[in-house]
Protein backbone atom coordinates (compact mmCIF):
# COMPACT_ATOMS: atom_id res chain seq x y z
CA UNK A 1 0.00 0.00 0.00
CA UNK A 2 3.09 2.26 0.73
CA UNK A 3 4.03 2.28 -2.83
CA UNK A 4 0.96 3.15 -4.22
CA UNK A 5 -0.37 0.16 -6.47
CA UNK A 6 -3.21 1.95 -7.80
CA UNK A 7 -1.23 4.53 -9.28
CA UNK A 8 1.77 1.82 -10.49
CA UNK A 9 -1.14 -0.22 -11.71
CA UNK A 10 -2.17 2.66 -14.02
CA UNK A 11 1.33 3.00 -15.18
CA UNK A 12 2.08 -0.16 -15.62
CA UNK A 13 -1.39 -0.32 -17.73
CA UNK A 14 -0.48 2.80 -19.91
CA UNK A 15 3.01 1.26 -21.03
CA UNK A 16 1.74 -2.40 -21.75
CA UNK A 17 3.78 -3.84 -18.67
CA UNK A 18 2.70 -7.34 -18.39
CA UNK A 19 0.91 -7.56 -15.12
CA UNK A 20 3.37 -10.65 -13.71
CA UNK A 21 5.96 -7.72 -14.48
CA UNK A 22 7.25 -5.50 -11.98
CA UNK A 23 7.51 -1.23 -12.58
CA UNK A 24 11.05 -1.24 -11.39
CA UNK A 25 11.65 -4.60 -12.78
CA UNK A 26 10.75 -3.28 -16.36
CA UNK A 27 13.07 0.05 -16.16
CA UNK A 28 15.63 -1.72 -15.46
CA UNK A 29 14.93 -4.22 -18.03
CA UNK A 30 15.00 -7.43 -16.06
CA UNK A 31 13.29 -10.37 -18.03
CA UNK A 32 10.74 -11.23 -15.47
CA UNK A 33 8.90 -14.89 -15.98
CA UNK A 34 5.46 -15.43 -14.79
CA UNK A 35 6.87 -18.32 -11.89
CA UNK A 36 9.59 -15.87 -10.67
CA UNK A 37 6.72 -13.33 -9.63
CA UNK A 38 4.11 -15.42 -8.69
CA UNK A 39 3.61 -18.68 -6.59
CA UNK A 40 0.99 -20.75 -6.44
CA UNK A 41 -1.21 -19.88 -3.21
CA UNK A 42 -0.50 -16.46 -3.66
CA UNK A 43 -2.78 -13.87 -4.32
CA UNK A 44 -1.99 -10.72 -6.56
CA UNK A 45 -3.43 -7.82 -4.89
CA UNK A 46 -5.27 -7.07 -7.70
CA UNK A 47 -7.50 -10.11 -7.11
CA UNK A 48 -7.55 -9.47 -3.02
CA UNK A 49 -8.55 -6.09 -3.38
CA UNK A 50 -10.95 -6.85 -5.92
CA UNK A 51 -9.93 -3.82 -8.54
CA UNK A 52 -11.99 -4.75 -11.60
CA UNK A 53 -15.69 -5.10 -9.52
CA UNK A 54 -15.68 -2.17 -6.68
CA UNK A 55 -15.38 0.43 -9.13
CA UNK A 56 -18.23 -1.02 -11.20
CA UNK A 57 -20.19 -1.06 -7.74
CA UNK A 58 -19.38 2.36 -7.11
CA UNK A 59 -21.06 3.82 -10.32
CA UNK A 60 -24.13 1.30 -10.16
CA UNK A 61 -24.82 3.18 -6.50
CA UNK A 62 -24.28 6.52 -7.61
CA UNK A 63 -26.21 6.14 -10.45
CA UNK A 64 -29.14 4.08 -7.89
CA UNK A 65 -28.77 6.90 -5.42
CA UNK A 66 -26.94 10.39 -6.51
CA UNK A 67 -25.09 10.15 -3.58
CA UNK A 68 -21.34 9.90 -3.34
CA UNK A 69 -19.38 7.54 -1.03
CA UNK A 70 -19.32 10.27 1.67
CA UNK A 71 -22.77 10.38 1.63
CA UNK A 72 -23.53 7.03 3.22
CA UNK A 73 -21.92 3.98 5.08
CA UNK A 74 -21.76 0.57 4.27
CA UNK A 75 -21.23 -2.82 6.22
CA UNK A 76 -19.65 -6.30 4.75
CA UNK A 77 -20.28 -9.62 5.46
CA UNK A 78 -18.68 -12.53 5.06
CA UNK A 79 -15.74 -9.93 3.32
CA UNK A 80 -13.05 -8.17 5.22
CA UNK A 81 -14.12 -4.84 6.15
CA UNK A 82 -10.89 -3.15 4.34
CA UNK A 83 -11.92 -3.83 1.08
CA UNK A 84 -14.80 -1.38 1.37
CA UNK A 85 -12.08 1.14 3.03
CA UNK A 86 -9.91 0.42 0.28
CA UNK A 87 -12.29 1.83 -2.62
CA UNK A 88 -13.18 4.96 -0.71
CA UNK A 89 -15.89 3.45 1.20
CA UNK A 90 -16.50 4.62 4.46
CA UNK A 91 -17.67 1.77 6.92
CA UNK A 92 -19.50 1.10 9.75
CA UNK A 93 -16.96 -1.94 10.35
CA UNK A 94 -13.59 -3.21 11.13
CA UNK A 95 -11.17 -5.05 13.06
CA UNK A 96 -9.54 -2.80 16.03
CA UNK A 97 -7.43 -3.37 18.82
CA UNK A 98 -8.87 -0.73 20.49
CA UNK A 99 -12.34 1.53 20.11
CA UNK A 100 -14.84 3.72 22.02
CA UNK A 101 -16.94 0.91 23.86
CA UNK A 102 -19.74 3.83 22.83
CA UNK A 103 -19.47 3.05 19.33
CA UNK A 104 -19.25 -0.32 19.85
CA UNK A 105 -22.40 -0.68 21.69
CA UNK A 106 -24.06 1.21 19.09
CA UNK A 107 -22.72 -1.14 16.18
CA UNK A 108 -23.78 -4.49 17.93
CA UNK A 109 -27.54 -3.21 17.49
CA UNK A 110 -27.16 -3.89 13.88
CA UNK A 111 -26.88 -7.38 14.46
CA UNK A 112 -28.77 -7.84 18.01
CA UNK A 113 -31.94 -9.98 15.84
CA UNK A 114 -28.87 -12.45 14.57
CA UNK A 115 -27.50 -12.18 18.24
CA UNK A 116 -30.60 -13.25 19.56
CA UNK A 117 -31.06 -16.34 17.72
CA UNK A 118 -28.12 -17.77 19.53
CA UNK A 119 -29.45 -16.19 22.76
CA UNK A 120 -26.39 -14.29 22.95
CA UNK A 121 -26.38 -10.23 23.54
CA UNK A 122 -23.06 -9.23 21.40
CA UNK A 123 -19.44 -10.84 20.83
CA UNK A 124 -17.59 -12.73 22.96
CA UNK A 125 -14.36 -12.38 21.85
CA UNK A 126 -12.08 -9.93 23.83
CA UNK A 127 -8.83 -8.06 23.29
CA UNK A 128 -9.42 -7.52 19.42
CA UNK A 129 -13.11 -5.54 19.05
CA UNK A 130 -14.48 -6.99 16.08
CA UNK A 131 -16.98 -4.90 14.51
CA UNK A 132 -18.59 -7.48 12.06
CA UNK A 133 -22.11 -7.56 11.41
CA UNK A 134 -22.87 -11.31 13.48
CA UNK A 135 -24.72 -13.92 11.43
CA UNK A 136 -25.70 -16.69 13.43
CA UNK A 137 -25.34 -20.39 12.44
CA UNK A 138 -29.13 -20.69 12.01
CA UNK A 139 -29.18 -17.67 9.53
CA UNK A 140 -26.77 -19.89 7.08
CA UNK A 141 -28.73 -22.02 3.93
CA UNK A 142 -27.29 -24.08 1.41
CA UNK A 143 -28.27 -20.85 -1.21
CA UNK A 144 -27.30 -17.88 1.01
CA UNK A 145 -27.97 -16.27 4.37
CA UNK A 146 -31.76 -15.53 5.85
CA UNK A 147 -30.12 -12.03 7.65
CA UNK A 148 -32.31 -10.31 10.47
CA UNK A 149 -30.93 -7.20 11.23
CA UNK A 150 -32.16 -4.07 13.14
CA UNK A 151 -32.36 -1.74 9.78
CA UNK A 152 -33.16 1.32 11.78
CA UNK A 153 -30.02 0.79 14.41
CA UNK A 154 -28.07 0.87 10.39
CA UNK A 155 -29.91 3.45 9.15
CA UNK A 156 -29.41 5.92 12.09
CA UNK A 157 -25.46 5.12 11.74
CA UNK A 158 -25.57 6.74 8.29
CA UNK A 159 -25.94 2.63 6.73
CA UNK A 160 -27.22 2.57 3.31
CA UNK A 161 -25.14 -0.70 1.39
CA UNK A 162 -24.51 -4.35 2.39
CA UNK A 163 -21.54 -5.97 0.68
CA UNK A 164 -22.01 -9.27 1.07
CA UNK A 165 -20.04 -13.27 -0.06
CA UNK A 166 -23.39 -14.77 0.38
CA UNK A 167 -26.90 -14.08 -1.33
CA UNK A 168 -29.04 -13.00 1.26
CA UNK A 169 -32.30 -14.53 1.13
CA UNK A 170 -35.63 -12.22 0.76
CA UNK A 171 -33.41 -9.04 1.00
CA UNK A 172 -36.82 -6.78 0.95
CA UNK A 173 -37.80 -8.21 4.39
CA UNK A 174 -35.15 -6.51 6.12
CA UNK A 175 -36.05 -3.50 3.44
CA UNK A 176 -32.82 -3.53 1.01
CA UNK A 177 -33.02 -4.09 -2.84
CA UNK A 178 -30.55 -6.33 -4.05
CA UNK A 179 -27.98 -4.66 -6.58
CA UNK A 180 -27.01 -8.10 -8.26
CA UNK A 181 -24.06 -9.83 -8.00
CA UNK A 182 -20.58 -8.45 -9.00
CA UNK A 183 -17.54 -10.26 -9.09
CA UNK A 184 -17.84 -12.21 -5.71
CA UNK A 185 -19.53 -9.40 -3.98
CA UNK A 186 -23.72 -9.55 -3.78
CA UNK A 187 -24.92 -5.63 -3.06
CA UNK A 188 -27.58 -4.54 -1.76
CA UNK A 189 -29.01 -1.07 -1.25
CA UNK A 190 -31.67 -0.16 1.60
CA UNK A 191 -34.82 1.10 -0.08
CA UNK A 192 -34.57 4.91 -0.76
CA UNK A 193 -38.77 4.82 -0.05
CA UNK A 194 -37.81 3.51 3.80
CA UNK A 195 -37.65 5.29 7.28
CA UNK A 196 -37.34 3.88 10.69
CA UNK A 197 -39.07 6.77 11.57
CA UNK A 198 -42.44 6.95 9.51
Amino acid sequence: LLQLPGVKGDIKNRLGIPEHVGLRAHVMGRDVKPDRRYHRGQTALKTYFQTDTFPRIEGLIRARTGLKQADYRTVSIGLVPSLARYHGYYALDAWLYDGPASYLKEFIRISAPEYAKDNRTGPRKQGLVSLEIYVSEKSREPDGIVLDINTCAFFDMGGKVIFSRNPIIDPQRINFEYLGQHGEVHVYLLDKNWSCHE
